[in-house]
């Protein structure tokens, strides 16, 4: 290997069909710049592409003050809503209850599973015909 030369290898990449390398020093050091590489150790170093261009840093975001003014008593005793819209029924007569308005509390006590299973689940009798297997 020689000080100088250029390794091309190709690959099977669309957007870049073979890479260079350019040989820019070899050591030990020697009057003809030549170094052997066969059944030897080789140590590479790699420096930047000479094709290589750096993007430009993104320019920061200048922060502006804000002209608008929140005020804290109004947010403290606004509740939460889950739906602001309006109510309107597919024929178009009117919603006689607002369902917003209406706010249940779910209580886990009067919700209460006897070990674990819901009472009414298999409550319906088996009305079917049954069939003895041999």
């Amino acid at each position: 290997m020689t000080q100088g030369d250029t390794i091309t290898v190709k690959t099977d990449l669309k957007h870049n069909p073979e890479f260079k390398f350019d040989i820019v020093e070899v050591k030990p050091v020697s009057p003809y710049k030549t170094v052997s590489i066969i059944n030897c150790d080789l140590n590479l170093d790699f420096e930047a592409p000479l094709d290589y261009e750096e993007t430009p840093p993104e320019p920061a975001l200048n922060k502006r003050a804000s002209n608008v003014v929140i005020d804290e008593k109004d947010q403290d005793n606004k509740e939460f809503s889950e739906f602001t819209g309006k109510f309107m029924r597919l024929d178009g007569k009117a919603v006689k209850d607002d369902p917003s308005k209406k706010k249940e509390e779910f209580d886990p006590r009067k919700h209460k599973l006897k070990n674990g299973i819901r009472e009414n689940l298999f409550t319906e009798a088996f009305t079917g015909k049954a069939v003895k297997l041999k």
